[in-house]
């Protein structure tokens, strides 16, 4: 039995052991992305000699895991928005290459186990809604980091997220604010230009003609959708 198992056995290398284990660590987020990686510490941790983790290491940088900082040395790769596109169009044309090859020499038997492979993908990704809602967020918080790679856009990205699942569960028109940011800006550096000319003072808002008109209209048009919504929801009630 013994003879069997270790004729059955994979026989790996200390470098192929090295690599196998930083890539998976890197993978699952036990390395981050930005962390250093130091040789004679990776040795000590898989319990192997540096030149096997130098090897692993020449490896993984071939392959795009980790690479290589002036005066700093070697890190686990920060994605970006760039390498993640340029790693999917990468993907796409070796996807369509290898649907090419497959559609004119592939037998019937393959071409029916692929199928059943992709009806099973299918349900798979239908029925797994919860699955689905995960990777969703893995994508946006990796594009909110690798944006700027700072954790401030991803906290960022987690806050108005929240606030839109909010305004939707309160069903709060997502239109006004949307203008309030883009017409914010502008907004705030007309009123510094008024101030500026009034000497800080903020009776010109109300006494001159074309302010007074237009904050009137503001208001009244405030005052009417509010109405119309107390409205709405007294007659829905009855």
């Amino acid at each position: 039995m013994q003879s069997v198992a270790q004729q059955g056995a994979v026989f790996q290398t200390a470098a192929e052991k090295a690599y196998e284990i930083i890539s998976k660590k890197i993978m699952k987020g036990e390395y981050e992305p930005g962390m250093r990686l130091v040789r004679r510490q990776l040795a000590q941790e898989l319990g192997v000699s540096p030149i096997p983790i130098l090897e692993a290491m020449k490896r993984l940088e071939q392959d795009g895991l980790i690479e290589y900082k002036a005066h700093w040395g070697s890190i686990v790769t920060i994605p970006t928005v760039e390498r993640v596109m340029d790693m999917f169009a990468f993907r796409e044309a070796i996807e369509c290459q290898v649907a090419r090859i497959l559609a004119t020499k592939a037998t019937e038997e393959q071409k029916k186990a692929l199928r059943s492979l992709a009806e099973e993908l299918d349900v798979l990704r239908f029925e797994g809604t919860e699955t689905e809602k995960i990777t969703q967020l893995h994508m946006c918080v990796i594009g909110s980091y690798g944006l700027n790679n700072r954790m401030f856009d991803v906290w960022t990205m987690l806050f108005f997220g929240v606030l839109g699942f909010a305004m939707k569960k309160f069903e709060v028109p997502a239109t006004p604010l949307l203008l309030g940011f883009i017409l914010g800006p502008i907004i705030e550096t007309e009123l510094r230009r008024g101030l500026m000319r009034s000497q800080g003072s903020f009776l010109p808002f109300f006494t001159e003609p074309i302010s007074g008109v237009i904050l009137t209209l503001t208001i009244l048009i405030v005052l009417f959708s509010a109405f119309r919504t107390i409205r709405q929801k007294r007659n829905n009630q009855r």
